[in-house]
């Protein structure tokens, strides 16, 4: 039996190690306040609760304490999935959260439905005496049927891992590619290791099932993430003050003339609608080197280079969705510079507030 229990102890003592010590963070740290953070800490303690639901399977008397703990253990399922969902709102765009509602809402019905859904959650025909595979743990086990509510639950938890990648071929979604990579990595092991809980939910349950080693590997890409979050946090306050300490060397060159020189390259040579422009290019193009070129946009025009950018390209987009009707917004979206549709649409929307195509359609009311 020690065999069995020891690895859901030491996941359990991961999953709370890991949950206080980003807890004392978030309550310490000021810019760890965000609820991208929260919502890891919130994941890791359900995840601890968890996996000691398994553990009062293996040790439960009876087969009444037994079927208590599989329950409990369901709607923690949903309760996780809330949070992960939660978790994945911080790289879903600003358009497509309204989506993540619904799934909280679903989720906590399911949770309910769990705990206070009688015989649709568990048909229960009688309990057996066994053994656990070559250790010869002997633990109670059940005779029966999952109900409607945990094939709904399981249902909706695969379609919900189908929808994460769907989206994030669709619509694309924010953050770094190393992250979501990751958060992709942990999904795929988790839908593998459900996978695996529904083949043996045909067998007598034996309760060995493997969603608590994909929680494992997910909790694992969602714990990267936040510290990933976190590094990127410190990196641009490091260099923020470095920029603070070596911007005197704006008070000995003629800022005015750089500024000239730097609208005229957006509006007479239009260099914006260049895909491939960047910081390092633009400081060529003004003699300056990256670090100082990056100290003047933000000194002096008050804006990062990309937002800098972006806007020069909405501007053109807006102009030629008024003065030439017949391109499409695609062919525009190229046109002005952008390399992805959903990346135009994004900016189009945060500078106008509005998508191109009600933009036009505006136009010609």
């Amino acid at each position: 039996m020690l065999v069995i229990v020891a690895p859901v102890l030491i996941f359990s003592g991961i999953y709370i190690a890991i949950g206080a010590y980003f807890l004392l963070s978030y309550c310490w740290i000021p810019h760890l306040r965000s609820r991208h953070v929260m919502w890891f800490i919130v994941s890791c303690f359900l995840y601890a609760v968890y996996n000691l639901t398994r553990l009062g399977m293996y040790t439960a008397p009876t087969a009444a304490g037994l079927y208590f703990w599989l329950r409990m253990a369901h709607a923690l399922i949903a309760l996780i999935a809330i949070s992960i969902a939660g978790f994945l709102s911080h790289y879903v765009k600003n358009e497509q959260q309204w989506i993540m509602k619904y799934f909280y809402a679903i989720f906590g019905m399911f949770a309910l439905a769990v705990l206070f859904g009688g015989k649709h959650v568990f048909v229960v025909y009688d309990s057996i005496a066994g053994s656990i595979g070559i250790f010869n743990a002997s633990i109670p086990r059940l005779r029966g049927d999952a109900g409607a509510v945990v094939i709904a639950l399981y249902a909706f938890l695969f379609l919900s891992i189908f929808y994460y990648f769907l989206h994030i071929a669709v619509w694309g979604v924010k953050g770094e590619k190393k992250e979501i990579i990751a958060m992709m990595s942990g999904m795929v092991v988790l839908f593998a290791a459900l996978t695996f809980d529904v083949v043996m939910a045909f067998k007598p349950m034996t309760f060995i099932f493997l969603g608590e080693f994909g929680f494992f590997f997910l909790m694992l890409a969602m714990c990267y993430s936040t510290i990933n979050q976190i590094a990127l946090h410190w990196k641009e306050r490091s260099q923020r003050g470095q920029k603070g300490q070596s911007g005197d060397w704006l008070k000995e060159v003629d800022i005015a003339s750089l500024k000239e020189r730097l609208l005229n390259l957006m509006h007479e040579e239009k260099v914006f609608r260049d895909e491939n422009i960047s910081l390092e290019v633009m400081a060529k193009y003004l003699s300056l080197s990256t670090s100082k070129f990056s100290q003047f946009m933000n000194a002096v025009m008050e804006s990062d280079f990309r937002n800098f950018i972006n806007k020069f390209r909405i501007e053109e987009a807006k102009r030629l969705l008024e003065t030439q009707p017949d391109l499409s917004i695609k062919h525009i979206c190229y046109e002005v510079g952008f390399q992805s549709s959903s990346t135009f649409h994004d900016a189009f929307k945060k500078f106008t507030g509005t998508s191109p195509a009600r933009f036009r359609k505006d136009l010609a009311a």
